[in-house]
Order: C-alpha cells, then structure tokens, then sequence
C-alpha cells in the first residue's frame, strides 16, 4: 500500500508579511491622493466662490439692480462692491468677502468703496443725501476648511482689497479708484494655491485653475 503525501499549499509566512505591507502601501497612496485632491477642491472652490460675488456684483452694476434703502425706499446704488478681508476674527481668522451696495448719492460724496460707518460731516452738510454702504451679503471664503487668502497684490494692502462696480458703466475701482491695473488673491491650502485675478482695465475675473 503506498503512502499519500500530504503537501500544505498555503502561504508562508514571508509571502503573507509582503501581501500586507502592498496592502498597507496601497491603502496609504490611496489616502494621500484622496487628502490632496479633498484640498484642491477646497482651495478651488474658495477661489470660485470669490469670483462669483464678483461677477455678480458687476452684473448688478450693468443692470441696475435696486436695492432696499434704510429709509424704506427702492434705490439704485451708485456702484456695487466685494469687500475682501483676509483674516476675520468674527469668522474664526478664516478669509471673508463682503458684498455691498454703495449708496453714497452724488460725486461730491461718492468714493465707492466699502464704509463701515456714516460719515457725519458728510451727512450734516448734506442732509438730503444717503452715505454709506448697504450690506447685502457676507461670504465665507473656504466654508469650514483651513484654506486661507496667502496674498493680495496690486492694491492698496496686502491684507485687504475693494472692489466697486459702478452704475451702470460697471467701471471697475480698486480702493477706491482707477490707479491701480490688477488685483491678485491667492488662495492655498497644504501647498495647494488657486488665483483669483480681476483686471480693472478689461473688467475680466479671472480664476486661474
């Protein structure tokens, strides 16, 4: 009678310690990828955020859009704004932007840029005219995520910019004026970083992707 043998067709030991650490490695690249582009999209999604309330501002100023007054009235501001801070501490540090309605009536008053108060002197030699700024939206560029504003170039600060529209032209103001050509903000996150160019002469926003 002849003996059977018995052979074990399972994986050594060595061939399972390799398995798992291709395994491991695998799960690893898989993870970083999806963490790299999670942050791209964030960081894009601030960038469009941001070009969007620009947009829409500069629609507004090409249309006329009427705006309610603290009076109880209907008016038609004299420009439209996005107000770009990079650091807010109300809004945790994270970067904001600020979309206004200027209702600074007639050019002896009107700067169209974003005010955070009355101007008195204004007011009591002007009695008839409104001065300020409507706010009409606050937006939180980045939600919730870590993404943050790296830089602001080409206007007046580093830490914040103006941008008006006026009506109906939508002639384009930085600070408040026409000296200056291009504003620059730039968004990153983990090494990631999307630009949001507005170019005052062609009225282009554009999101450098």
């Amino acid at each position: 009678m002849k003996k059977q043998h018995l052979y074990n067709n399972g994986f050594t030991l060595i061939e399972i310690i390799v398995s798992i650490a291709i395994l491991v490695l695998l799960m690893m690249t898989s993870f970083f990828y999806l963490r790299s582009n999670n942050t791209s999209v964030q960081v894009r999604t601030a960038a469009s955020v941001l070009s969007d309330a620009l947009r829409t501002a500069q629609t507004s100023a090409q249309s006329g859009v009427l705006v309610a007054c603290g009076d109880g009235c209907m008016r038609v501001p004299s420009a439209f704004g996005v107000y770009i801070i990079q650091s807010d501490s109300s809004h945790g540090e994270r970067p904001i932007a600020i979309m206004y309605a200027d209702v600074d009536q007639g050019s002896v008053s009107a700067d169209h840029r974003y005010t955070t108060q009355s101007d008195t002197t204004m007011e009591e030699a002007y009695p008839n005219l409104e001065i300020g700024t409507i706010v009409l939206d606050t937006l939180s560029l980045g939600g919730n995520s870590d993404v943050v504003i790296d830089s602001i170039t080409g206007g007046d600060s580093s830490i914040l910019v103006d941008i008006a529209f006026l009506t109906p032209t939508a002639l384009m103001y930085i600070d408040g004026g026409v000296t200056n050509g291009r504003v620059t903000v730039t968004f990153s996150k983990g090494g990631i970083t999307k630009d949001v160019i507005i170019d005052r002469v062609t009225g282009r926003i554009e999101p450098k992707f």
